[in-house]
């Protein structure tokens, strides 16, 4: 695991602000960069996802090993050093838009009739063949790879509001690098647990 970096007395951008529900988010300029810092919803882990800060991180890293554009992380702590955040960079900063999946999926005009938030699978493949924003046979690849490797991770929260393309100034349309993996590895388990699911080779496979 990397070292711990104290980002207590970043600069704050308060102008920069995130969505998502698992804890709060903060903008800060890490070495002329600017992150978002993500705390845990919670610090125990019986009660909500105390351990999300640290398995983003791993798991961005397992991303980034095999072969994707990953978010670039870093562990640390703000103010108080008993509770580990995770810093991400930014890759919206003010020149990009992150444009997720739901809006992409909300864009398209189909007889689709499920909400923001569904995931079916033919639906899902149905609009990557029918947005015009990006190559559909490219995404169609990158779906499945990051589908596999959701699966190798145990991330069981890649909705439709957490993977997504990315809009330049100029227009520019590109799949957006993986971000937002705090659900994977069984962040509510404890250690004991995780050790019982290792030894289990049912819950394991």
């Amino acid at each position: 695991m990397s070292i711990l970096i104290d980002f207590s007395d970043c600069e704050i951008e308060h102008t920069k602000v995130y969505d998502g529900l698992n804890g709060k988010k903060l903008s800060i300029y890490y070495e002329n960069e600017m992150y978002m810092l993500k705390f845990p919803k919670d610090t125990h882990i019986s009660d909500g996802y105390a351990s999300s800060t640290v398995n983003e991180y791993i798991s961005s890293h397992i991303f980034k090993t095999l072969g994707f554009e990953t978010q670039e992380t870093f562990l640390g702590y703000y103010n108080d050093k008993k509770t580990i955040v995770v810093a991400c960079k930014d890759f919206e900063r003010f020149d990009k838009r992150l444009m997720n999946f739901g809006k992409v999926k909300n864009s398209v005009l189909n007889d689709s009739s499920s909400s923001f938030v569904d995931t079916d699978l033919y639906e899902t493949l149905n609009i990557i063949d029918n947005q015009k924003l990006i190559d559909k046979s490219r995404l169609r690849e990158f779906y499945f790879d990051m589908f596999v490797a959701d699966t190798f991770i145990a991330n069981f929260d890649r909705h439709n509001g957490n993977w997504g393309l990315l809009r330049d100034e100029k227009g520019m349309v590109d799949i957006a690098p993986i971000y937002d993996c705090g659900s994977s590895l069984y962040p509510k388990l404890n250690n004991e647990e995780i050790k019982k699911c290792l030894e289990h080779k049912g819950s394991f496979n």
